[in-house]
């Protein structure tokens, strides 16, 4: 007799939870929290959970909906909370987060938590343990702000180009690359460029050298703020070769403002060190900062949600008095550092990415804005010309695998009042937040980023202990 799964949860990739009779944890892909499904499922081993994807709903979960993407059928992994209303899915995505607090912040001994929480009871007092933490941690994590833009609000995505009978453009799932006709997740103007690339590649007007045919090829499409499309080609090579099939292929598309080809050495490292080997037409990105506009390079970072990123930047910046001097630790170009100074307020803006930094420099120089720019790897280094002791607030918000030790240690060690952590993984936010012992939590704010996915930014406020 077929097995009936009861869907109770999700995973942090956005799969149903749900379990067997004899106890083994299953996770269906295509499932949602309250479904009843049947489901087939991949060989496993014995001891790892069961992975399946969705066969048959025998009865739909009270929030299910329509997913709008035909793609996501397929077994696309772009937009998983689709299925559920968008209410169920920040209602998840806030329990998520209490509970990988609770879940991740224990300590190792079983004393209780390694996350301070300020005692509204007792100020000046944190709690790390005893039954009126979870009360405690509950008044600090503030309601979940919601994307204004449940869909088409990605201002970039990127896709990977692949050989098969003819050139594909898609996303890669367990399967492959998923050849990728429409996002519903991206800006129409994307979404335009998307339908037009892929027309272009099944009709094999894309014929790059036969010897990268093998090699990863990603195709970042971003608007440039004008209702247009910048387009990368990152080429993933030490050596050099012919560009002209990717110009050909570039210049016969009509929905591109400007386009580069990069050579990359390594893809890992694609937004921090790349070559641009060709280029055409204006390739720069319009991105508002308060009430300015910046011009950046097209691989240079910035939010995906341009319009939550007005939303984060004024929740991070209510949290900092105007006066004080800021570190914006993993700044790029300086989007923290460069509203605040805009204000009246003093920066500096530290990162690995030169171009990044050389955008946001030249754009506090135009407007005379107190904003110091230095470069720095602090997955090697901390940089002994930065005296992190200058600051009375350091803003991190580093890749989504968090921050390295060093500069937890340093930041333990310093005379910062203020530390305001924006992380987009959960995970690791609350790791690095146990790290740092000489602060406590006063607030914890989830803002809706990336609808329709797992994902979830979350600001944190520490302040010191000492």
């Amino acid at each position: 007799m077929p097995v009936i799964y009861k869907i109770t949860d999700l995973t942090s990739d956005g799969r149903g939870v749900a379990r067997r009779e004899d106890g083994r944890v299953v996770f269906i892909e295509g499932a949602v929290p309250g479904d009843s499904v049947l489901a087939t499922f991949q060989p496993g081993g014995k001891k790892k959970p069961l992975e399946g994807r969705v066969e048959t709903i025998i009865v739909p979960s009270p929030d299910r909906t329509e997913h709008p993407c035909h793609h996501y059928a397929q077994g696309c992994p772009a937009s998983p909370l689709g299925s559920l209303t968008y209410k169920a899915a920040l209602d998840w995505k806030q329990n998520h987060l209490r509970e990988t607090i609770l879940r991740l912040g224990k300590k190792t001994d079983g004393s209780g938590f390694g996350l301070s929480v300020e005692n509204k009871s007792s100020p000046g007092e944190a709690l790390s343990s005893g039954e009126d933490y979870r009360d405690a941690l509950d008044r600090v994590i503030q309601p979940i702000v919601p994307s204004l833009l449940p869909w088409s609000y990605r201002e970039r995505i990127e896709l990977t180009l692949e050989k098969e009978e003819t050139w594909l453009g898609g996303y890669r799932t367990a399967d492959g690359v998923l050849p990728v006709k429409d996002c519903h997740l991206a800006m129409p103007s994307i979404r335009n460029s998307i339908r037009e690339i892929e027309k272009a590649l099944s009709c094999k007007r894309f014929q790059p050298d036969p010897s990268l045919w093998r090699r990863a090829l990603r195709l970042l499409l971003r608007d440039n703020g004008m209702d247009s499309v910048v387009a990368v080609l990152f080429v993933a090579t030490n050596k050099k070769f012919d560009t002209r099939p990717y110009r050909e292929f570039f210049t016969s598309l009509t929905t591109l403002a400007g386009w580069q080809i990069r050579r990359v050495r390594n893809l890992n490292i694609r937004f921090i060190s790349s070559d641009v080997v060709a280029e055409d037409g204006d390739v720069s990105i319009n991105v508002p900062i308060k009430d300015s506009t910046i011009k950046v390079g097209p691989a240079t970072f910035s939010q995906a949600n341009r319009e939550g990123t007005d939303t984060l930047v004024n929740l991070v910046l209510d949290t900092i008095a105007d006066e004080t001097h800021v570190l914006d630790l993993y700044g790029g170009y300086g989007a923290f550092g460069l509203a605040h100074a805009l204000r009246g307020g003093s920066s500096a803006v530290a990162d690995s990415a030169a171009e990044a930094l050389t955008d946001g420099w030249r754009f506090a120089r135009e407007n005379r804005l107190d904003v110091y720019y230095l470069q720095a790897d602090f997955s090697r280094n901390w940089p002994e010309k930065l005296d992190v002791n200058e600051f009375q607030c350091v803003i991190l918000d580093p890749p989504r695998g968090g921050t390295s030790q060093q500069v937890l240690e340093r930041l333990n060690n310093s005379s910062v009042e203020q530390i305001v952590y924006v992380s987009c993984h959960p995970a690791a936010l609350v790791r690095d937040l146990t790290s740092l012992t000489q602060y406590r939590i006063g607030k914890i704010i989830p803002v809706d980023m990336f609808p329709q996915t797992p994902d979830l930014e979350t600001i944190a406020v520490l302040n010191s202990r000492k």
